[in-house]
């Protein structure tokens, strides 16, 4: 059910980057998610800017969060405390299904590179104050804690090598190994880590503004200062650009890797468009 077809083109940020449009070849739609009229997950084209709306939840506080899978073939997301857990659905909305519970509030989902795990933040118990790292198999079975420390921890990102996730606990980055070993502080004063598609840097945010750094946590410098304090980033598939969620009501907004050509993707500022992932084109 096609709900907007308003035209975000990239024009100047492809013709900038001297890639024209499509952004790239492994490059598909963004998904994200929208408050509040109406809360729900969407997937918009970045060439076209055409809408569809994947999933509507009940409760408009719903945390949504989706995520591609790597082979660009299902979104994770979070449906609402109306069926608590983690879902899974097709990117046209088709074939929904739960593979995870969760203990309490499960949020941020991540697929694991072979696409057989899926790691998340969520409390250790209904009721709890802080939240944890856990990793689920996507047929449901093999619930693990990550992590059991007293700091608040979330938005977890699992690299695209497989060999280690990154994720917020307090308020810096941190980083393990998938099996929870080798738990250390990767990048100071930072939130929000993404793994660029050759896992060789680490996108973050810092006060508001989008930074990246090396993978070992090293040469952090900042890539833009915009309007607007941002609450995530995201890489594109073929590394050439970010996406930018901000904490606020807003657009998401699109840029090189390099911080130049700073454009919206979606054209409803007066709402809350957040938590963008970026699809890689299945077959590529």
């Amino acid at each position: 059910m096609l709900v907007c077809a308003s035209i975000a083109t990239l024009a100047g940020v492809g013709a900038a980057a001297g890639g024209g449009l499509p952004p790239g070849s492994r490059d598909g739609l963004v998904v994200f998610a929208r408050c509040c009229t109406p809360t729900g997950i969407y997937t918009i084209s970045p060439t076209d800017g055409t809408e569809r709306l994947l999933y509507k939840p009940k409760y408009d506080d719903t945390p949504l969060t989706p995520s591609w899978s790597p082979n660009g073939r299902s979104i994770a997301y979070i449906a609402g405390p109306q069926a608590p857990g983690i879902w899974v659905m097709s990117p046209t909305g088709s074939r929904k299904h739960r593979i995870a519970r969760g203990s309490g509030d499960p949020n941020s989902p991540t697929w694991s590179a072979t696409g057989t795990k899926i790691a998340f933040a969520d409390l250790a118990r209904p009721g709890a104050k802080t939240y944890d790292i856990w990793v689920v198999r996507t047929n449901g079975s093999g619930l693990t804690r990550l992590t059991h420390t007293a700091a608040n921890e979330g938005e977890p990102k699992w690299a695209p090598n497989d060999k280690s996730i990154v994720y917020q606990r307090g308020r810096d980055v941190w980083q393990m190994r998938p099996d929870g070993t080798h738990q250390h502080r990767l990048i100071a004063d930072a939130s929000a880590p993404d793994w660029s598609p050759g896992a060789t840097h680490v996108a973050f945010i810092r006060q508001g503004n989008p930074w990246v750094a090396n993978a070992d946590g090293s040469g952090a410098r900042q890539l833009a200062d915009t309007p607007e304090q941002d609450a995530s980033v995201t890489w594109s598939p073929d590394g050439r650009y970010l996406l930018l969620g901000q904490a606020d009501r807003g657009d998401i907004q699109v840029m090189q890797s390099s911080g130049a050509s700073l454009q919206p993707l979606t054209q409803q500022p007066d709402l809350f468009n957040s938590w963008p992932d970026w699809q890689r084109k299945p077959g590529t």
